[in-house]
């Protein structure tokens, strides 16, 4: 950070802290909510229409009742609303490259606000995946929020490598892409796969079925945490401080 802006901050949070707190809650919330149901309602979150064994729940089961509701909960609205911050922060840095790299035209300004409008989707219909469960009257919306969250979250990342790899065509821009790919490939294969598992537990009946469907649905969540976490290795330095002025801002060293 620069001096003048140390001498101006009342407050200076590292970004990365808030990074690691906010991905903390939703593995708490994860991990947590799944015991939590398991601990206190068994048969119920393991239990399906095929009336087989299984031995976990999916994370719509296990968030469904209290505890694991409220545990769920807590670690959702830990994480997101820092990723609203990080829409501002990509929109920001894109914006600023393309304009560095002269390609700040009607295409590329274009590309930069689809990439904030799908992110912040992303995380609304986490929200709303979050609010109503699959047992809710309303299961239509929860229906909706996760054929949201999933569109948005593959469509954004598509797009936001192709604009990574483009504002780095002079080398000077940021090098998570062919991390991100990994964790790409890796997500829509294991969300390929999961599919594959809830058809078949529905088709067959078979016993533990459901309950590997659910194994690979968490590292589904667990592929779409890593992509967005190499905002710490794009700007490790980044940190978020409170002017005297009383505005907030986001600077980085």
């Amino acid at each position: 950070m620069a001096k003048e802006d140390e001498k101006e901050a009342i407050l200076s949070v590292p970004y990365k802290a808030m990074l690691y707190t906010s991905y903390a809650g939703i593995f708490f919330g994860l991990t947590g909510s799944i015991v939590a149901s398991l601990y206190y309602d068994f048969g119920r979150v393991t239990g399906t229409h095929c009336r087989v064994a299984n031995f976990l729940p999916t994370i719509s089961a296990a968030s469904q009742q209290l505890p694991g509701r409220l545990i769920w909960q807590i670690g959702v609205f830990s994480h997101v609303p820092r990723g609203f911050i990080d829409v501002a922060v990509y929109h920001i840095y894109l914006s600023k490259r393309f304009a560095e790299l002269n390609r700040d035209g009607i295409f590329n300004t274009l590309l930069v606000w689809i990439l904030s409008i799908l992110f912040t989707c992303h995380h609304l219909s986490l929200i709303l995946l979050t609010l109503v469960t699959s047992e809710d009257e309303y299961y239509f919306l929860h229906e909706f929020g996760f054929v949201s969250f999933m569109v948005t979250g593959f469509i954004h990342m598509i797009l936001f490598m192709y604009a990574l790899r483009a504002t780095n065509a002079d080398g000077r821009g940021l090098k998570s892409v062919p991390r991100r790919f990994l964790y790409f490939a890796l997500h829509v294969v294991l969300f390929a796969f999961s599919m594959y598992l809830f058809f078949r537990h529905n088709w067959y009946c078979e016993p533990y079925m459901y309950s590997f469907y659910a194994f690979v649905e968490y590292f589904v969540v667990w592929t779409n945490v890593s992509f967005y976490f190499e905002i710490l290795n794009d700007f490790p330095d980044i940190a978020f401080v409170m002017a005297g002025s009383g505005h907030r801002v986001v600077k980085a060293d």
